[in-house]
């Protein structure tokens, strides 16, 4: 079988979309009797390296010019390999494709229809164009948690017989554990609008004027909208790290009291299973698929409220025994996913939809 795929995450620093899709194809080009062609507009930056894999790639450096250009080259190149099925682990078909060719689509969130306010304009008329029109071409389709699937089938009643769950997963990261001399929070996620970090300080300002002694660490790249996000009062206390390699990112989980994931929206929430799996709480929205991921290790609050924020925060930073409940079943929920099952599924669906 002849597999095509779009990795255009792999191109960039790898989060969210990337990291799904690196994963799975690690685990998926083991598949003895596949051959895999990844497309990409521009050199790979984190190597898929096996024997039945072959790369298409070309030279882009304007983004939306090469947006239009893959639609094209990217279904030339199908043609071209015979492909049986193309996937696309990220929102969108080439829109001419051949039409016996099968095709899947990995949706992850619908941001650009529930929270469009929290993403730049030209990334939500691409979405709007483009993810209704995949879903429409699409032979079947992905959604990577029970709350994402039911926000296509809000939207989309015509694709409801056509969408599967199939989670995703984390892979664990042997780190040391980050060296501190005082107990903090992390919050992990690009700094953007619908990550709510406003409200997030917010919180943590109330948490400390209550007597609160953690310290806040924030990772993640500078996304849309992002300004200076810490007031001078806050600077020596609250930490902005950046983006980090994974093995930072470990050592930092291992230490912290509770991760912070305020989101006004998650089509899943990999930093929450992350922190999971090393046994840590989380502090989570009871929005979107959070609530499903996270379970029963941590604690929901309403995003928009810092009070119920700063009070879940109390209550990990103060409460030794609650702290040490939360991250035992914080590890049992995290158990419930890996690569491996995800993988599976995702093979098991690419052979029935060609078969």
């Amino acid at each position: 079988m002849r597999v095509g795929v779009d990795v255009r995450g792999l191109t960039v620093p790898i989060f969210g979309i990337g990291r799904y899709t690196q994963c799975l194809l690690d685990e998926l080009v083991k598949v003895p009797d596949v051959t895999w062609y990844l497309y990409a507009d521009r050199p790979i930056i984190h190597p898929i390296d096996h024997a039945n894999v072959r790369i298409r790639q070309y030279e882009s450096s304007n983004r939306i010019l090469s947006l239009f250009r893959t639609q094209i080259q990217f279904s030339r190149w199908a043609r071209q390999d015979g492909l049986d099925i193309f996937w696309s682990p990220r929102h969108h078909l080439p829109l001419f494709l051949p039409r016996d060719m099968k095709k899947v689509v990995t949706i992850h969130d619908l941001v650009w229809m529930k929270y469009p306010e929290t993403m730049m304009m030209a990334n939500r008329m691409i979405e709007s164009i483009l993810m209704p029109k995949s879903l429409a071409m699409a032979d079947r389709i992905i959604s990577v948690s029970n709350a994402t699937r039911t926000d296509i089938v809000e939207r989309f009643p015509a694709a409801a017989k056509r969408v599967s769950v199939i989670h995703q997963a984390v892979n664990r990261i042997e780190s040391q554990p980050r060296p501190c001399s005082n107990p903090y929070f992390l919050f992990v996620g690009t700094l953007e609008p619908r990550k709510n970090l406003k409200t997030q300080l917010k919180a943590f300002e109330k948490y400390r004027d209550a007597g609160g002694e953690n310290e806040l660490l924030i990772v993640g790249a500078k996304g849309w909208k992002q300004q200076d996000i810490v007031s001078e009062n806050l600077n020596d206390i609250v930490h902005v790290l950046g983006y980090l390699s994974d093995t930072e990112l470990a050592g930092l989980y291992q230490q912290a009291d509770a991760l912070m994931l305020p989101s006004l929206y998650e089509g899943f929430g990999l930093p929450a299973l992350e922190a999971m799996q090393y046994g840590i709480p989380v502090i989570g929205s009871n929005r979107g698929a959070v609530p499903e991921v996270i379970g029963q290790g941590g604690i929901l609050i309403d995003p928009m409220s810092a009070e119920e924020i700063a009070d879940a925060m109390m209550k990990i930073a103060t409460n030794d025994q609650l702290q040490h409940e939360l991250g035992e079943l914080a590890i049992q929920e995290a158990a419930k996913y890996n690569w491996s099952r995800a993988a599976d599924e995702t093979m098991a669906l690419l052979r029935q939809v060609v078969s």
